[in-house]
């Protein structure tokens, strides 16, 4: 209708006509409420109309994937804590899969920052090379760690690897590459079920410790080393295996030769040649079956200078088996009989 038309209405209570004059809405009358196009623009979100909110380039920094090393991705190591990514290589959580078998190489001319992959980018130390190892998926391939000639003076723990395959420490030769820690245990062998073997190196102790401690299940293969002066040449305990394959060499004594107790074994493959030198004297006994330990030595040969101490001591149901020969006979090195007490079997 027209603005200020008038119009006739019937007063519903005297039932006269009156006429009422009214008020027209024309069109856009009412524009505050009406939201035409950009008329409520605190709301509208144009481009670039809550800046603070966007995300530009290198705004958030700790995030931003860029500049990455090759070959590597971003994220916080293991046992660093919280803090800003860095770059990381997949063998920081995933292990490496072998598809061949490798070596790696250790010299005192190396360095532990180097790779250890050839004998120009060798290791410094033998542990690094076994820590190295231990992130390894073996598959069923085998690794090398070829350690040159020299003295090395750290102690090194074994670690399992994943796979089926072997590792072997492998010397340049039994008189050129001595592993010689002071007051510590040359080899410390606990919980190992991966295949390890020790091959072509002297094992020898300043002060005092062990050539290899062997525990709580493990097992270690030992192939044609010297063993030089050490508290025990070898310890075997807690359901353990050492097995000896190949011909060897002493140099020098201690406590005792051979450790074996507690359901745990020493093998001798047969045949094997032990070769004596510097009559070493062993304060104990050269070999010593404990606790049920069974130390097995058929047809072995010990030549040489022979050694001082007690021959074999064997108690408290240990075994030491395969020799031929009585308790009292002279089958091992010594010049002082063996004995048996408790239980303990000597054949």
């Amino acid at each position: 209708m027209a603005e200020g038309s008038d119009q006739l209405f019937t007063n519903w209570r005297t039932g006269v006509p009156e006429q009422v004059i009214t008020s027209g809405i024309a069109d856009g009358a009412v524009t505050t409420p009406k939201l035409a196009d950009g008329a409520v623009t605190t709301i509208k979100l144009a481009d670039n109309s809550v800046s603070t909110a966007k995300i530009i380039d290198e705004a958030v920094n700790n995030a931003k994937l860029a500049f990455m090393a090759e070959a590597t991705f971003k994220g916080r190591a293991r046992g660093v804590g919280t803090g800003a990514p860095s770059d990381l290589n997949m063998s920081d959580y995933f292990r490496e899969l072998l598809t061949a078998n490798r070596d790696y190489y250790v010299a005192t001319t190396g360095s532990d920052s180097n790779n250890g992959l050839t004998s120009l980018t060798p290791f410094l130390t033998v542990q690094k090379a076994i820590d190295v190892v231990a992130g390894l998926d073996f598959s069923i391939y085998n690794v090398n760690i070829n350690v040159a000639a020299g003295t090395y003076t750290g102690a090194n723990t074994i670690k399992n690897f994943a796979g089926a395959g072997t590792c072997t420490i492998l010397g340049a030769s039994a008189t050129t590459t001595i592993i010689n820690p002071t007051s510590a245990t040359c080899f410390t062998v606990i919980g190992i079920t991966s295949n390890w073997t020790v091959q072509a190196l002297r094992v020898t102790a300043t002060t005092s410790g062990f050539g290899f401690i062997v525990f709580q299940g493990s097992r270690i293969t030992l192939t044609g080393l010297d063993f030089g002066a050490c508290q025990y040449h070898m310890y075997s305990s807690s359901s353990s295996v050492i097995n000896i394959n190949a011909s060897y060499s002493i140099s020098g004594g201690g406590i005792g030769h051979i450790l074996c107790e507690y359901a745990s074994n020493v093998y001798y493959s047969s045949g094997r040649t032990v070769t004596i030198s510097n009559t070493p004297a062993f304060s104990s006994a050269f070999v010593h079956s404990f606790a049920g330990g069974t130390i097995r030595a058929p047809t072995i040969t010990f030549a040489g200078t022979g050694a001082t101490g007690k021959r074999a001591l064997v108690e408290m149901n240990g075994l030491i088996a395969e020799t031929g020969t009585a308790i009292g006979g002279t089958y091992f090195p010594g010049n002082v009989a063996g004995t048996a007490a408790t239980g303990g079997q000597f054949n």
